[in-house]
């Protein structure tokens, strides 16, 4: 082998090669490389850049003479950029993809699967422009360009939209809610649609998205999805081709047989063999039900529907639906009308949900059903007061939950469509057709819903869903249905849960769906496995007088072990910290509903984690109080003028929250130094040991300090929100996180406001001692001094609590 003089000068970008020629590239693993739409013949092969020769018989392979510029992606030495790809052929044969030129992509007729770096997808991107062009000649263009025509109908109202924000220069992504409903009707640009190819290792779909560039004017900082395409085999004519991989069929209707023989296959597997799923809870059944007359069904007649209220002595099958009332916009059972729905309930003053949500029953064959709206006298506080402590009860006892993502179950779709043949070489036989559809989306399954008017981004919903046996997920932007439960994921076109998604259903919101049953469980069998003369303290009975005191730990089984029981404590705590964490990120139209809304997530936890407070437990008491404001910007402590909650709960304010501990690590009186709290009250404002509550406070001594707000307020674009303030004292200065926008606009230049430490780690970091506290601010009330509120939480090291003032410990109220 050739070896390139090292005293040669190149420039930067310059390859050098080190072989002159290779008959055929060695075989590989895996190789990647970034190529751009002029680099037909590169790809990067083990580390080096192979080029054919001209007459294409022949390989070249070239190293780089420098390291990459700062920035590349240092595992694989390459660089992202919106107009690369990266093409990976899975064995050593020929890697150069076919000459098409619109882009590069595997050869149509590849029998090979290509696959992205670490075994993940790889992609490719050109214009729409260069696709028509490419289409001439290449029947990979030409299919995909004859899938994106079929749907035209559907992408184009969305094409107007964005390229009418762009023409009137929008100044804020919040101002794009205010653009009309009708759109001018715009032309199609093929040069700057982008066409966006995705193929990946082990997915069963070749996934096309149409895009436009960002429009920042708009606050639009991205490329703006148009609309999202599948193109697929049947599993039946499985394409020889590895583009177009098999995938099942999603029905453009949903009642139509083979649909609803999936939705039983998925209710019996549920029902016969997921034990977690069918733990149903000893509780009454709902005060009231809509029964449905099923005579009508065979024909799809209308059905009637009548309210009528339940005995507490029997059982009930039921489907209940979870749905967000902006969307269904529902008929109300009120005091007014409750007689005559107890007679009928009127079909055609039914919101489409509703009548959608019964026709499934029928079809389903359940002869009940539960919605709020109809089951519950609106308007009534006092049915309401009675009603909301139950509703994870209601849910959970539901044999089925039908979830609406908007104001139908959508039962009519898209649908999908058969490209034809194109005139080019090589067709398509017809035996293995390809298809094409919108392309289903799965990801708010997996990431949470920052669209907090969205079905996912609903607090009541969540409540709903986590206490759901088993959810079918119908409606809004989905062009299928999902199925839920507590140990399975599946959807019709059977891609929810791939291989490549790792952790499978660990990485799903569902996991922390789970992930409360199985705390529940682990800890009930820690107290089970204790000794007879304490085996009677299940978990279902009241609190111990030894934990009413915040921090004790309460009588702990003796055979089952302290260790072992503790483990199993915290890690129903750190549950409950996770759930609270989706939980306040949701939306709620009533903020005085955020206790009420988590009630039933504190009743299936009580007594475990012993007395609750306004949204803390006593057990890891001072941790509950580790919480931060996700996005001060966000949050508001007086939205309402009504009082929610103490300040130092994260139910006095609004928005998401996240708890600032190590998991698996909970704090202890052998790791941390910890503050004392001697005392905790809480006044309810119903017989609802877990909803809202009128005032409450704690008495809690440790060591405080006096610090001042800087001269200026600061805003730290790498931390987020911009109510992380500096806080300063001679000799020491730390950061902190305010809890609510309020709090940031009430706070004065240089004013003063007092640290508390809560915790303070007993071992060294990098030198230094780290400190957990709450920033308080004086309350003035007339005839009481010392009486503080929470403002924010901050960590910092242990300087800030050396001087005189910090020796003794000091005893404060906090309200």
């Amino acid at each position: 082998m050739k070896m390139a003089s090292p005293s040669t000068a190149k420039p930067d970008n310059q390859l050098e090669p080190i072989d002159d020629e290779l008959t055929e590239p060695k075989p590989v693993l895996m190789c990647q490389h970034e190529v751009t739409f002029g680099m037909e013949s590169w790809i990067f092969r083990n580390g080096l850049l192979c080029k054919k020769t001209s007459d294409g018989t022949r390989w070249l392979r070239f190293k780089r003479d420098k390291p990459d510029r700062p920035g590349t992606y240092t595992r694989n030495q390459r660089t992202h950029s919106p107009k690369g790809s990266l093409i990976i052929h899975s064995d050593g044969q020929d890697p150069v993809p076919g000459t098409c030129k619109a882009m590069i992509h595997p050869p149509i007729t590849s029998e090979l699967e290509y696959r992205g770096e670490n075994g993940r997808e790889y992609w490719v991107v050109t214009s729409l422009e260069k696709l028509i062009s490419g289409s001439t000649d290449c029947a990979f263009c030409s299919i995909l360009l004859q899938g994106i025509n079929e749907f035209a109908d559907d992408w184009k109202p969305k094409w107007d939209e964005l390229r009418w924000i762009e023409s009137q220069f929008v100044q804020h992504k919040r101002l794009v809610d205010e653009i009309p409903e009708q759109f001018p009707e715009q032309p199609v640009d093929a040069e700057v649609m982008i066409v966006h190819i995705t193929f990946g290792k082990g997915k069963s779909k070749l996934e096309v998205s149409l895009q436009v560039p960002p429009i920042s004017h708009a606050g639009l900082g991205r490329k703006e999805n148009v609309f999202q395409l599948d193109f697929y085999s049947d599993p039946e004519n499985p394409s020889p081709w590895k583009a177009f991989p098999p995938s099942p069929h999603i029905s453009s209707f949903v009642l139509s047989s083979p649909t609803l023989d999936l939705f039983r296959d998925w209710i019996n597997e549920c029902l016969q063999n997921h034990k977690i799923c069918n733990t149903i809870p000893n509780a009454r059944p709902p005060s009231r039900l809509l029964r449905i007359n099923l005579a009508p069904a065979p024909e799809y007649s209308i059905p009637t529907l009548q309210l009528f209220y339940t005995s507490a002595t029997e059982q009930y099958t039921y489907v209940a639906v979870s749905h967000c009332w902006s969307h269904t916009r529902p008929l109300k059972t009120t005091a007014a009308n409750l007689a005559a729905h107890l007679a009928s309930v009127p079909w055609d003053s039914l919101s489409p949900v509703f009548r959608d949500s019964v026709l499934l029953c029928i079809c389903l064959g359940y002869d009940c059903i539960w919605i709020d709206s109809l089951c519950i006298l609106q308007g009534d506080a006092v049915d309401f007061v009675a009603e909301a402590p139950h509703m994870g009860h209601i849910y959970a006892q539901a044999a089925l939950v039908i979830a609406a993502h908007g104001p139908e179950l959508f039962f009519n779709r898209y649908g999908t469509k058969q490209i034809l043949s194109p005139s080019l070489q090589p067709t398509i036989d017809p035996g293995t057709p390809v298809f094409v559809r919108m392309n289903p989306q799965h990801e708010n399954l997996f990431n949470p819903a920052h669209d907090t008017k969205s079905y996912w981004g609903r607090a009541w919903c969540f409540q709903e869903r986590l206490f759901a046996q088993r959810i079918l997920h119908f409606g809004g932007d989905y062009e299928e249905s999902y199925f839920e439960c507590g140990e399975m994921i599946d959807c019709e076109c059977q891609r929810v849960l791939l291989q490549e998604r790792i952790g499978g259903l660990q990485s799903t919101w569902s996991h922390l769906k789970t992930l409360l049953p199985r705390a529940l469980r682990a800890f009930d069998d820690a107290v089970a496995s204790s000794s007879p003369s304490t085996s009677s303290q299940s978990a279902s009975t009241t609190e111990t007088a030894s934990e009413s005191k915040p921090g004790n730990v309460g009588a702990v089984p003796s055979m089952a072990g302290r260790e072992y029981f503790e483990k199993t404590r915290n890690n129903l705590w750190e549950a409950n910290a996770a759930l609270i964490e989706d939980y306040t990120a949701k939306g709620l139209t009533y903020p005085t509903d955020i206790l009420p809304a988590s009630s039933s997530l504190a009743k299936s936890i009580s007594p475990r984690l012993g007395t609750y407070y306004a949204g803390l437990w006593s057990h890891n008491f001072l941790l509950g109080l580790q919480w931060e404001a996700y996005d001060t910007r966000k949050s508001s402590r007086h939205a309402t003028g009504t009082y929610l909650a103490p300040s130092w709960s994260w139910a006095s304010r609004s928005s998401g929250v996240v708890w600032y501990y190590y998991p698996g690590a909970i704090p202890t009186s052998q790791t941390h130094e910890l503050a004392e709290v001697l005392d905790v009250q809480c006044e309810l404002a119903t017989d609802d040991p877990f909803g809202p509550v009128k005032a409450g406070k704690m008495r809690i001594r440790g060591r405080t300090t006096v610090m001042w707000l800087d001269d200026e307020k600061e805003e730290i674009p790498r931390y987020g929100p911009d109510g992380r303030v500096r806080l300063h004292k001679p000799g020491a200065e730390c950061f902190v996180v305010l809890d609510a926008q309020d709090d940031y606009e009430e706070l004065r230049l240089n004013e003063e406001v007092k640290c508390l430490e809560i915790m303070r780690d007993r071992k060294r970091t990098h030198d230094v001692v780290y400190a957990s506290g709450l920033v308080l601010k004086r309350v003035k009330l007339e005839g009481r001094e010392n009486i503080w509120r929470r403002i924010g939480f901050t960590t910092m090291t242990t300087e800030c609590f050396e001087g005189p003032e910090t020796d003794e410990a000091e005893e404060l109220v906090i309200v």
